[in-house]
């Protein structure tokens, strides 16, 4: 049996949060964080994207009487049945929310639309 071997070097934080992944060429995706690191995210998304494909990606986290919109550019990086890893082009500053706000991993927003970057 072939072991893994972990390539990544920056720590990531398993949180649900609503995606909306806005590719050039493409029409916009709908989907859900499964986890996201300052370099990236991987996202459950139903339609597939190239590789390479750069594209704007908008995190809404869900609190209980707010929202915090987060806008980040960044290229697919690799796809899969069922889900898409993009790869942030610049890191995500804003990624120790994730730690600090573990509460509302799974909170998704219900009514309006979520809106491309």
């Amino acid at each position: 049996m072939k072991e893994y071997v972990e390539k990544r070097s920056r720590v990531r934080i398993d949180y649900k949060a609503a995606i909306t992944i806005c590719p050039k060429g493409y029409s916009s995706i709908q989907g859900q964080s499964a986890n996201v690191s300052m370099d990236g995210i991987f996202i459950h998304a139903e339609n597939e994207v190239p590789s390479g494909v750069v594209c704007g990606v908008k995190i809404v986290l869900q609190g209980p009487n707010s929202r915090l919109s987060i806008d980040i550019e960044g290229v697919v990086a690799r796809t899969e049945e069922g889900a898409i890893a993009v790869q942030f082009r610049d890191n995500l500053e804003w990624w120790a929310i994730f730690t600090i706000f573990t509460q509302y991993s799974g909170n998704i927003p219900k009514g309006s639309p979520l809106c491309c970057p």
